[in-house]
């Protein structure tokens, strides 16, 4: 029992002196000069610093053999910093470069430096114990070149690596913590300290309507300039954007209507060429737009840049009424490559009005010309078309006035004594130049009608030409037929004044007159005839069931009398088509009327009718002698028994008026 204990023992003694002696090992490193970016160039290609880290590896108590197969691993622990700029680990790489001391048969590649254990170095032969146990090996650190090394804080930028020596069955031998790594990047393309200038160049004049009319391009409106300050400036942008309108006191222009447009280097460089600019104009707008994108060089000391302003011609320049200079704030702004602004610069961009459209001086007015007669019934139903009704005169007083607009209300009815008549059964149409220019067709002018109101309607809109002068148009006034003359009861000349208004293009109000429009009715349906009525208000009222049933009827006894002195018709309609109660409506249809002249008088025609909207003869007197001279009438207003339209209807009193006309035959 003790001899196996005692064996038991050595064993273990054995294995803590072997594991005691390979810790013992040591590694050491230490670094040289770091890398330097200096330039552009070396941003792009990056660099290679050749041995710039040396590994040893040493036995400080003697040690014994670390057999072949033995790795060198590496990792980082973290990105490479410099304040609060950062460039990520695995863009830099350890590559074995040569070894002194210890043994040969020791091979590496070029390792990335990452967050996770990568093998930088391998044994293919046994490190026994001194002379060959020391051993030191060389390690180019390489920068691998592009965007990530466009930092905005240059300097140093260092970590720290873990190197570790693992045996051949990967078993940790000994490791270094701490291992300083760095390199410096000395090129920054950020722009910092780059500054922007500007200034306008001279306001266009907009003096004639054909500036206005065509717009205008400024050249070297604007001249911004570029002072790098000795900054590296490559890929940059140049954007610009309006802080509000072009204004000129009350009056102002959206900047939409302007545009900028590369012109040239004026001074320094790089050229136009180099830069990849081109001289397409672009809008100005309230947000940024760029000038130039992504410049495909640096500018190099002082540079200027010339660029034309383009400015859109059209009626926006026209309604600008107020002359003088219309100014706007331009706000120039450099960003870098990475999208950051660096500088800015306002420039006061500014144009002016000297040409005014405002028609200040302009005068209008007019007379009343031909007058329409209604001398029959019939054209009293039918309307009329009278020509050159207006006279409408324009006189500029040497004003300019393009663009303008004539507007037209009714200022009432057309009256004549107690009788009216609404301006809605009128229109106004344009005729003809009768004086002056321009014509009809230069104008844009139509011949459709338009109706009048107690509101302004347009007659002529926008003008797209100006009259020169003194000019004299002549309009139609168009006059619907229908009930609303024929119940005009007074014979004679009925008028309405109406109001001219000239406008300019603005909208704004430049003169103004009243023209009296008139008609006459000469045609009297009572010249020889008298019509009387007894009671004229016919009231039928369904309140039982048997009224819708059996039908309901008024009569009136000698409801109409008429007086004629020669033979005669007489004849009826409705205002209307319906019979009306609020939002409810019947047609007319539903009432009858019947008339019955006295049975001493034969001869005497008489019809009974539905009631319509339409004329409808009732009486024929063709007066065979003085007996029919003077003749009363029985009137019945009735329905007809089970009629399904009065059952079917809202409850309501539903109206109508009825028209008694008589002609003479």
């Amino acid at each position: 029992m003790n001899r196996r204990i005692s064996i038991f023992l050595l064993i273990i003694i054995s294995i803590a002196v072997s594991w005691l002696t390979t810790t013992a090992q040591t590694l050491d490193s230490y670094g040289g000069s770091g890398a330097q970016i200096q330039n552009e160039a070396e941003v792009i290609s990056g660099k290679t610093e050749n041995n710039y880290l040396t590994v040893s590896l040493g036995n400080l108590s003697g040690g014994l053999n670390l057999g072949p197969g033995w790795t060198y691993r590496v990792r980082a622990n973290g990105n490479f910093v410099n304040g609060l700029s950062a460039i990520p680990s695995q863009y830099i790489s350890l590559q074995l470069q040569s070894t002194s001391g210890g043994p040969s048969g020791i091979t590496g590649g070029t390792v990335p430096l990452t967050a996770t254990d990568s093998q930088l170095a391998n044994g293919s032969q046994t490190l026994s114990t001194p002379p060959t146990y020391y051993m030191e090996h060389k390690y180019n650190i390489i920068i691998q070149g592009g965007s990530h090394l466009l930092i905005q804080n240059t300097g140093t930028f260092s970590t720290t690596l873990t190197i570790s020596l693992y045996n051949a069955s990967g078993t940790l031998v000994t490791v270094k913590n701490n291992v300083a790594i760095s390199f410096q990047v000395n090129y920054s393309n950020y722009c910092q300290g780059a500054v922007l200038g500007g200034q306008a160049g001279t306001a266009y004049n907009f003096d004639t309507y054909a500036k206005i009319a065509n717009g205008a391009t400024v050249t070297d409106a604007a001249t911004i300039s570029y002072n790098p300050n000795g900054a590296s400036c490559k890929n940059w942008s140049l954007r610009v954007r309006a802080d509000g309108n072009f204004v000129n006191g009350s009056s102002s222009v959206s900047p939409q209507y302007f545009a900028l447009r590369f012109n040239r280097v004026d001074n320094g460089n790089p050229s136009a060429a180099a830069i990849g600019t081109s001289n397409t104009a672009v809008t100005v707008g309230a947000a940024d737009v760029t000038l130039i994108n992504q410049s495909n060089a640096s500018f190099n000391g002082y540079t200027s840049h010339k660029f034309d302003m383009v400015i859109q011609g059209g009626n926006h320049l026209m309604q600008a009424t107020t002359q003088g200079t219309y100014t706007c704030k331009f706000i120039f702004s450099l960003y870098n490559f990475a999208g950051q602004l660096v500088s800015t610069q306002d420039v006061y961009m500014s144009f002016v009005v000297s040409f005014s459209n405002t028609c200040n001086t302009a005068i209008v007015g007019g007379s009343t010309g031909n007058i329409y007669n209604f001398n029959t019934y019939a054209s009293l139903q039918t309307g009329g078309t009278q020509t050159d009704a207006i006279n409408f005169q324009y006189n500029t007083n040497a004003a300019t006035c393009i663009g303008w607009t004539l507007k037209v209300r009714a200022n009432g009815n057309f009256v004549n004594g107690s009788s009216s008549v609404p301006p809605q059964f009128f229109s106004l149409r344009f005729g003809r130049v009768s004086s002056g220019s321009p014509s009809a067709a230069a104008m844009g002018v139509t011949n459709s009608p338009v109706s009048l109101g107690l509101a302004d309607v347009t007659l002529i809109n926008q003008s797209n030409a100006p009259f020169s002068g003194y000019t004299e148009h002549k309009f139609d006034l168009i006059i619907q037929g229908g009930n609303h003359l024929s119940a005009a009861s007074t014979t004679g000349t009925y008028s309405c004044p109406l109001i001219f208004s000239l406008y300019n293009q603005a909208g704004q109000l430049v003169s103004s007159t009243t023209i009296n429009a008139r008609f006459q009715i000469s045609y009297n349906s009572g010249y020889n005839f008298t019509m009387t009525f007894t009671d004229p208000n016919v009231n039928l009222s369904f309140n039982t069931p048997s009224d819708y049933t059996n039908g309901k009827s008024v009569s009136k006894t000698n409801g109409l009398r008429i007086v004629a002195y020669s033979a005669y018709e007489v004849l009826v309609k409705t205002v209307g088509p319906n019979l009306i109660s609020g939002s409810n409506t019947m047609p007319v249809s539903i009432m009858r009327l019947e008339n019955t002249p006295p049975a001493a008088r034969p001869g005497i025609t008489s019809t009974t009718v539905s009631l319509s909207a339409t004329d409808q003869r009732i009486i024929l007197n063709t007066m065979p002698n003085y007996l029919y001279q003077t003749v009363d009438y029985n009137l019945r207003y009735f329905t007809n028994p089970g009629n399904t339209t009065v059952a079917s209807s809202p409850s309501g009193s539903y109206t109508t008026q009825i028209i008694y006309v008589i002609l003479p035959q």
